[in-house]
């Protein structure tokens, strides 16, 4: 089967195909192959294009490159081994295997090093939800092995954040925000997580007092995510973890917030999707809708559902026949992967005010990238405490000199 881009969600174009009609032209046996080995399954017709796929003339270290920087190198490895692992080209086989060993290892210490904060955060009668890293791995693909991730994110109540971050300090972290106490702060406020570096390896941890950045406007009720949590067997201990339906909305926010700019984080949807056979889809919409942000979930239906080649319960197609956005927003987000380049930030701004179907809600999403300062502005002035105000009306002016002056200057005769 000849896919064309047209037809399929695809992943990254090479040099020599982006001049050309993108919805004409048919995708090259590469992207092909990366699309098809992006599916967190095995599938019968999926399992025979990859076969016919790896008889053509591959570009190998294109295929690699690719599904490193997309995060998808683990589903590519468990595919192929799968298939003709021999049509691999011996030295690519090789450090495939060596690539997808590298991250099984370090997945686990990873994972150990998860359960040993959550024994020590529980011993100081502090309640954490980690969500995505290991949790995901093992709830959504059933093994550690099939995703690739940096870090742990561990959801805090606001007022556990300074017990967290004293804890993690005692462990050998150290915070990885360089900016002032006070600026410290205004990050948390805005963003509502706080990074952390061991000195040991410089492996990361987040703690977060909210799900998504202040500005995002995803409302998730802590205590709702804690009264929903589920129990999860990861590595014989007991750890809670967010329910299916709840990951499925953080899921399709996080993927929002970053114009799913990544083909692993379809993945990750596409594999909750097929490994939850009870996910009650309907009663997540209808919880998205109450947060203002069912067009959040829709498209990261339609990208799940699509990456899966999938045709969606009905009553979910019902709801994105009612919002076609949401489809005109998809195919920005596969063209974008098509490219291989990301939205510019006035792009992205406009992907994001599109994503809210309330006036109100991109008025002041649009309000908020305008005047809320962030890391950016802190560093390009400081401020002391008493005048930090200043800050709303420093980043317009940071922004109108950074975008406007170049824009300006193509008009100007010269």
């Amino acid at each position: 089967m000849q896919l064309r881009i047209s037809q399929v969600p695809t992943l990254i174009t090479k040099k020599r195909f982006r001049k050309k009609a993108l919805l004409s032209e048919p995708l090259s046996p590469e992207i092909q192959l990366l699309f098809r080995t992006a599916h967190p399954g095995a599938e019968p017709a999926n399992d025979s294009h990859i076969r016919e796929l790896l008889h053509q003339s591959l570009d190998w270290d294109f295929v690699l490159r690719s599904a490193r920087a997309h995060a998808t190198l683990p589903l590519l490895h468990w595919h192929l081994q799968r298939q003709e692992w021999t049509a691999v080209p011996a030295t690519h086989r090789d450090s495939l295997r060596d690539d997808f060993r590298r991250n099984a290892v370090l997945n686990l210490v990873r994972t150990r090093e998860l359960l040993s904060l959550l024994k020590k955060f529980q011993a100081r009668g502090i309640p954490v939800l980690p969500f995505k890293g290991p949790t995901l791995a093992a709830y959504a693909y059933g093994d550690l092995s099939l995703r690739q991730f940096n870090d742990l994110d561990l959801l805090l109540r606001p007022e556990d954040l300074s017990t967290g971050k004293e804890l993690l300090l005692a462990e050998g972290y150290r915070s990885g925000l360089n900016l002032p106490a006070a600026r410290q702060s205004d990050y948390l406020r805005a963003l509502g997580q706080v990074p952390f570096y061991h000195q040991r390896d410089a492996s990361l941890v987040e703690l977060h007092s909210r799900v998504m950045p202040h500005h995002f406007f995803f409302p998730l009720d802590l205590e709702e995510l804690w009264s929903r949590a589920e129990l999860l067997s990861l590595q014989g201990e007991v750890v809670r973890v967010l329910s299916a339906e709840d990951l499925l909305l953080v899921l399709s926010a996080h993927g929002a917030k970053h114009r799913f700019a990544s083909l692993g984080w379809v993945s990750d949807l596409a594999a909750l999707i097929r490994s939850r056979p009870t996910l009650d889809v309907e009663r997540a919409l209808d919880r998205a809708r109450e947060l203002r942000s069912e067009r959040v979930l829709l498209l990261g239906l339609r990208l799940g559902y699509g990456l899966l080649n999938e045709s969606p319960p009905t009553f979910v197609e019902r709801r994105m026949r009612a919002d076609p956005v949401s489809g005109i927003l998809a195919v920005q987000v596969w063209r974008g992967l098509t490219h291989g380049s990301p939205l510019s930030e006035p792009q992205g701004a406009m992907f994001q005010i599109r994503l809210r179907e309330h006036f109100t809600d991109g008025l002041v999403y649009s309000l908020s990238l305008a005047l809320q300062p962030i890391v950016a502005d802190w560093k390009f002035l400081s401020l002391p405490s008493a005048v930090s105000l200043l800050y709303f009306g420093l980043r317009p002016l940071r922004l109108a000199f950074k975008y406007g002056v170049p824009l300006l200057s193509r008009f100007l005769p010269r």
